[in-house]
């Protein structure tokens, strides 16, 4: 199992790729985080991702998580919250003994799309030609669908 994490100062989206009978088996998890400030936010960050850790009791032995970095961003406010909902999720892996590995942004779009400095637009074709996504989906879910291919191919390791 492989899964991909996109964490933002307004989501967490996990996506989680399988080999099945015929092919690959994708599914995706996305959740606004409704918190008034920070510290409700992280709450609800890791609350969601333990829970959803949780649901999938029958996780098979071998899980390969990979959890994009936080991009510096200038704003420090913004970093520091980006930085602080990285750390609520990954530690909802952690208190699963699941370790996710850190993935940079330009390592994963480099591998997946061919492009380390890839846009947005660029992503979702990529991951829908890969998956055969639809195109109305939130970006959030093609980026950790994203990580999720690069972690399958063998990066985050």
């Amino acid at each position: 199992m492989y899964i991909g994490v996109d964490t933002s100062t307004r989501s967490v989206c996990l996506a989680v790729l399988e080999k099945c009978v015929g092919g690959i088996n994708s599914e995706w998890y996305w959740y606004k985080l409704n918190g008034d400030n920070l510290f409700d936010k992280m709450d609800e960050a890791y609350k969601y991702t333990f829970g959803w850790i949780e649901a999938y009791t029958g996780m098979p032995e071998y899980i390969i998580v990979g959890i994009e970095e936080p991009v510096y961003i200038q704003n420090g406010k913004t970093h520091r919250a980006l930085c602080c909902i990285y750390g609520s999720v990954v530690k909802a892996f952690m208190d699963s003994k699941i370790i996710p590995q850190p993935v940079n942004i330009s390592t994963w779009k480099k591998i997946v799309v061919g492009k380390g400095n890839s846009n947005k637009q660029q992503v979702k074709e990529r991951v829908m030609n890969l998956l055969s996504f639809p195109d109305n989906l939130e970006q959030d879910v093609y980026d950790a669908l994203g990580i999720a291919c690069y972690v399958w191919k063998g990066g985050g390791k």
